[in-house]
């Protein structure tokens, strides 16, 4: 019997939007051209931080191997697209952007030895916060230069979590701070806050701008009205005084005949 695969639902247009702008910023390991365990870890890891995130953003659930297909398809169109001159859309455009940063990383041996020492440090520090210890603030020690070893050279040692070693010849880091889940959470708590007060400052301030405006819409109304009045009250009296001067021409004319 002849079986088929079972296709998944359709993406929208906002769902591939969201999907790519996840993957602009953990394409440098998804698309990272090592095959070794530590590399697949990484890929798989991040795989599971993209599509958790896609389902709490999107609120749809999309398994892992539907989002390495899509992700697959998006490449193939995009790069037929661009080669073929097809008009390419904004989507086709961003994908093609993404895989060129990356292809230039790749090619910058800078770029690629920064990149696998800082991944290198980021799953140490992951491995330190799923113990769930609270971490408050690791530093990170310079070597000297007779402890600086270079890819000739590679390090036997396994970095400790209390005193990581970071193997960079240029630039140097001085000093970094790690931060517990703790504290992370406190910061994002903090910033959240700094937020809220500011979006109230402002309604404050509008609301202050408001009855400002309204006060003096008031006053105006007021001050129209009182020059309302006056204005009657002197064409009343114009009327008064021209209707005197008629009586008194009437009089001087009868005294006349």
């Amino acid at each position: 019997m002849d079986l088929k695969r079972k296709r998944g639902d359709n993406w929208t247009r906002q769902e591939k939007e969201l999907f790519i702008n996840i993957m602009r910023h953990s394409s440098s390991i998804i698309e990272n051209k090592n095959t070794d365990t530590d590399a697949n870890k990484q890929k798989l890891a991040e795989w599971q931080k993209i599509e958790r995130k896609f389902r709490q953003l999107s609120g749809t659930s999309r398994q892992i191997s539907q989002l390495k297909g899509v992700w697959r398809r998006m490449k193939m169109t995009a790069k037929k697209n661009v080669s073929q001159n097809l008009n390419p859309s904004e989507e086709d455009r961003t994908i093609m952007e993404i895989c060129s940063n990356m292809e230039k990383n790749a090619n910058d041996p800078i770029s690629v030895k920064y990149q696998s020492e800082q991944e290198s440090v980021d799953s140490v520090c992951d491995e330190s916060l799923s113990d769930k210890e609270d971490v408050t603030e690791e530093a990170l020690t310079i070597p000297t230069d007779s402890e600086v070893l270079t890819v000739d050279n590679p390090p036997n040692v396994v970095p400790r979590n209390d005193n990581i070693k970071i193997l960079l010849n240029a630039p140097k880091i001085q000093k970094q701070k790690f931060f517990g889940k703790k504290e992370r959470f406190r910061r994002i708590k903090t910033s959240h806050k700094t937020l809220s007060d500011s979006n109230l400052l402002i309604k404050e301030q509008s609301l202050k701008l408001l009855q400002a405006e309204y006060d003096l819409k008031l006053e105006y109304q007021r001050r129209e009205l009182q020059y309302q009045k006056e204005k009657h009250k002197i064409e009343l009296q114009i009327l008064m005084l021209e209707k005197e001067k008629k009586e008194l021409e009437i009089a001087a004319l009868k005294k006349i005949y």
